[in-house]
């Protein structure tokens, strides 16, 4: 990676209107700045976008360079999905490459709705936007896990294929179910967040709706 020493943090410290959201940079003394940088609105959401640096995405590459995490999350009386997405983007104009993480609170859109007026089931009601040196995708690489724990030590099955099949047939098709529900829910707004097209076209046949970003949603950089 060649480029890597063009990289400068100042675009991304001081962009996307009001600065960079790392509470670690921001004095506890200053609530204005703290206050200003969480971006809230269509508007001020966007224009915050328009204001990072540049980035390209390799929509063509291996998709094993991202890493989707998703799980159900009880916000009141209401479970909705947490998704997190690890991966990388290319900098321009240095050309050099970032690693990312993105994280979003997705909730069903309510009857009535805008979201729901215009056809849309999801909406996003917060996404947080993390920029940090890259780091190799290895780290969620297929493999077994290691630990230090001594494996000779251990009790149970050996593998999840092993632990699977120790399950009745009733326990498999409820966890089966499980999984398919989070994966449906999940695919709808990667296809429509775009960053990783790839991974998401090849699983396009299985969404059948899409999602709303809610007026309301916050962004933090």
């Amino acid at each position: 990676m060649p480029n890597q020493k063009k990289l400068e943090w100042q675009p991304w410290l001081n962009g996307g209107i009001y600065g960079s959201r790392n509470l670690s940079r921001i004095s506890q003394s200053n609530m204005d700045k703290v206050a200003k940088s969480l971006h809230i609105g269509n508007d001020n959401i966007i224009q915050a976008f328009t204001d990072l640096p540049k980035t390209l995405h390799d929509i063509v590459g291996s998709p094993d360079k991202f890493c989707i995490d998703a799980w159900p999350v009880v916000h009141g009386d209401t479970t909705n999905l947490f998704i997190s997405l690890h991966g990388q983007f290319t900098e321009l104009p240095s050309e050099g490459i970032r690693s990312f993480d993105r994280s979003f609170v997705l909730a069903p859109a309510p009857e009535g709705s805008r979201a729901k007026q215009n056809g849309w089931n999801v909406m996003i009601l917060s996404d947080q936007f993390t920029v940090r040196a890259y780091s190799s995708h290895d780290a969620w690489k297929p493999g077994p896990m290691k630990v230090q724990a001594d494996e000779k030590a251990a009790s149970g099955p050996k593998s999840l294929s092993s632990w699977l099949s120790s399950l009745s047939p009733q326990l498999q098709a409820q966890l089966q179910e499980a999984v398919a529900s989070i994966v449906s829910t999940s695919l709808p707004i990667l296809i429509y967040l775009r960053w990783c097209r790839l991974a998401c076209g090849r699983v396009h046949q299985l969404v059948d709706g899409c999602m709303y970003i809610d007026a309301g949603t916050e962004y933090i950089f």
